[in-house]
């Protein structure tokens, strides 16, 4: 079974999409600048949005987000590219997770003093794995930001459960 027509960037929960909602509400809601936005479509390294915000004088604050979608239904990319997946897309979803979480361990053991979050659509197995891992959140300061599928940004502090 293939979808001729599907596109991957017109899942809502497609990286692209997540990060531009989480970059509008950097700056709209939270009055940030951004520095960087990585080219998702490219799958461009680093971090996926870097920002700076003031705190007293100059800007001090750096927040380092990596940002992950959800697996699709199709294959993306390749000679299957458009066919329905067969493989568990809660299990990829955990692994692009983990992924996510040890670039935030590496960017905050290069600079222990920038702010690290992590940007996600809002599905059950993402907040299942948050909720699992409230004691590190807690620990390192992670922040969380959950959009859902009306565009709407949830910014979850550490401390949060979800």
């Amino acid at each position: 079974m293939t979808d001729s027509k599907w596109n991957k960037t017109k899942d809502w929960f497609w990286e692209g999409n997540v990060q531009d909602k989480i970059v509008k509400f950097l700056t709209r809601t939270e009055n940030f600048i951004i520095i960087k936005i990585a080219d998702t479509q490219k799958k461009e390294p680093g971090p996926d949005i870097l920002a700076k915000r003031k705190a007293g004088k100059g800007f001090t604050e750096i927040r380092y987000v990596a940002v992950k979608g959800y697996p699709s239904r199709y294959y993306t990319q390749g000679e299957k590219k458009g066919k329905v997946k067969r493989a568990s897309r809660s299990t990829q979803a955990r692994h692009w997770f983990a992924e996510a979480i040890m670039e935030l361990i590496l960017a905050k053991s290069r600079d222990e003093n920038i702010q690290i979050a992590l940007g996600l659509p809002e599905f059950k197995v993402y907040k299942n794995l948050l909720n699992k891992i409230k004691w590190f959140r807690q620990k390192v300061g992670l922040l969380c930001y959950l959009v859902n599928e009306k565009g709407e940004v949830k910014l979850l502090k550490p401390e949060e459960n979800i």
